[in-house]
């Protein structure tokens, strides 16, 4: 019988996502490794599932090697960018992103990953940046209008409250979201609105720490 292809293997670590499994999903991806170490596509899915399951320092590790294989595949580079900064290992993730800036440039996830990185890094006039930048080409990135309404709300920008509606409108069912705009509200005055607001989503979410 014949050894199972990358994608046979990919399949069976995604059904044991699925299921819940995180950590089998991830043996699964180690068997596959061994079988097919020169595979990129299976060290890149290793670090999605290994972010997923709030390990972003080994996903930060799988991406790299995932980018090396493929030739630098930007995709995989800017992936690996984003698990630096969930890592908390920003300066690493920045100087990547300037690394690659000229294969990124016409890419929202570039320009969205690198202002998500410098806001965390205390860049704010950066990442205001680069966060119109992700928008100009994509409009409706999500990560981008969320990151650019929490900016906004933290830099005391009088149109905090319209991004986060703005950003709502793509993202309705995020909490973090209706917390920002209950607390843009509140900076505003309007702490009616903002209790109105906090107690929908206390009420919907009752275990979310940060809203209560």
């Amino acid at each position: 019988m014949s050894n199972p292809t990358p994608q046979q293997w990919a399949s069976r670590a995604g059904a044991a996502a699925q299921g819940g499994d995180a950590p089998g999903a991830l043996r699964i991806l180690d068997e596959a490794r061994q079988t097919y170490p020169q595979e990129a596509g299976l060290w890149h899915y290793s670090g999605k599932l290994a972010l997923q399951a709030g390990n972003p320092g080994a996903a930060a590790d799988f991406f790299a090697r995932a980018s090396n294989l493929a030739g630098g595949k930007v995709e995989f580079a800017i992936d690996q960018a984003i698990a630096l900064t969930s890592a908390g290992r920003l300066r690493e993730a920045l100087d990547l992103l300037a690394h690659i800036e000229s294969a990124g440039t016409g890419r929202a996830s570039y320009w969205s990953a690198r202002a998500n990185a410098a806001r965390s890094h205390g860049d704010a006039a950066d990442a205001a940046d680069w966060y119109e930048r992700a928008l100009a080409l994509e409009p409706q990135r999500a990560t981008a209008l969320h990151g650019r309404a929490g900016l906004a709300l933290e830099r005391g920008e009088a149109d905090s409250v319209a991004r986060f509606d703005k950003a709502l409108q793509v993202d309705a069912g995020n909490a973090q979201l209706w917390l920002g705009k209950a607390q843009a509200l509140d900076v505003e005055g309007d702490t009616r609105g903002a209790r109105t607001i906090i107690e929908q989503v206390v009420a919907q979410a009752p275990h979310y720490t940060d809203a209560l």
